[in-house]
């Protein structure tokens, strides 16, 4: 489903953490301490909503750090 997230300021798919859960493999407990920690967006009501651009922008930022822990200049 496509709704506007007020934090990116976009137009974006969001989805339920259930659903999040069973394609991308990881346990509905993960998304919901993203979401707990404020690393990804989401939209609170009757129905959690997760913004896929805010968890595609931290599984971005979550790849640079591993690479610069690795980068041990």
């Amino acid at each position: 489903m496509t709704e506007y997230c007020p934090v990116c300021e976009a137009l974006t798919e969001i989805v339920t953490p259930e659903a999040l859960a069973m394609v991308s493999g990881v346990s509905e407990r993960s998304i919901f301490r993203l979401i707990e920690a404020g690393e990804v967006h989401f939209t609170d009501g009757p129905t959690v909503y997760v913004c896929v651009n805010s968890l595609k922008e931290f599984k971005r930022r979550s790849n640079r750090r591993r690479i610069l822990e690795e980068i041990k200049l």
